[in-house]
């Protein structure tokens, strides 16, 4: 892991204001990036802290719940409201991860992680257009059965890892996003990008941004028979939508074909 400074702001605009350099990354629970890191695929100079920020917070209203960025896993997945009103997302939670990471990793860092494949965090593969625009895709032609069916270009199969995503958007969730230029709201199903030609951008977020809250649709019936209905017939698919990076805007992340591959990336 290189050196690199860090920033702990106690307001929002603070946050914004020192990712501005090129090479600064947000991190919260650090259970993605700090792993990407180690393994030389994030080089970042700057990390922003988000912790101190009061967006840890989950509320519910009469046109739905908001969940802070900085809300753990495990506390959201806890919540009883939550289990009552949107059992699909308690469920997705539950899936994702392990206990102790669960207790670390919040749901901003859970839908923005990066979309990867062992080629992409694996810098002995060279062969990775996600981590070197323009060097190939090592998976095309690798094992890659746990890669894209449906999504995928010739630049990029990898897949997105975030259960939760899958939950918001089988809700139609949708995303607050503060950056620079003030706050907008975009539905999650519009939030993640495919890869295309540029596989390294994976939401519409862009650089800039960083304050995110999900809002849904609570099941009436408080036992979540329709959200659950409508989360299998999404993963059925593998419609993995999710997050991406933690940039200026800790936002980039592609929602991915979906079906996947089974298999892991070859040894060369």
């Amino acid at each position: 892991m290189e050196n690199f400074t860090l920033a702990m702001p106690a307001t929002i605009e603070a946050a914004l204001a020192a990712a501005q350099q090129a090479d600064a990354k947000f991190i919260a629970g650090g259970t993605d990036l700090l792993q990407l890191m180690k393994d030389n695929v994030e080089r970042p100079q700057r990390l922003v802290d988000l912790e101190g920020l009061p967006l840890d917070t989950f509320s519910m209203g009469a046109d739905g719940a908001r969940i802070g960025t900085l809300v753990r896993m495990s506390d959201l997945a806890d919540d009883p409201t939550l289990r009552r009103h949107y059992p699909v997302i308690a469920e997705a939670l539950l899936a994702s991860a392990s206990p102790q990471v669960r207790n670390m990793a919040t749901i901003g860092g859970n839908l923005l992680q990066r979309t990867r494949c062992g080629y992409f965090r694996d810098v002995g593969f060279p062969a990775c257009n996600k981590r070197q625009p323009g060097s190939g895709c090592g998976a095309i032609l690798g094992l890659n059965r746990l890669h894209a069916v449906l999504g995928g270009s010739d630049y990029c199969v990898a897949t997105h890892a975030s259960d939760l995503a899958v939950a918001l958007a089988a809700l139609d969730a949708t995303i607050e996003v503060q950056g620079g230029n003030g706050t907008r709201a975009v539905p999650i199903n519009e939030f993640y990008v495919l890869p295309a030609n540029t596989p390294q951008r994976e939401t519409v977020a862009g650089i800039g941004g960083g304050r995110r809250r999900g809002r849904g649709r609570p099941d009436p019936q408080g036992a979540g028979r329709d959200g659950r209905g409508r989360h299998q017939a999404v993963a059925a698919g593998r419609r993995r939508g999710g997050a991406g990076r933690h940039d200026s805007d800790p936002g980039g992340a592609d929602e991915r074909g979906s079906a996947r591959r089974r298999g892991r990336p070859a040894a060369q």
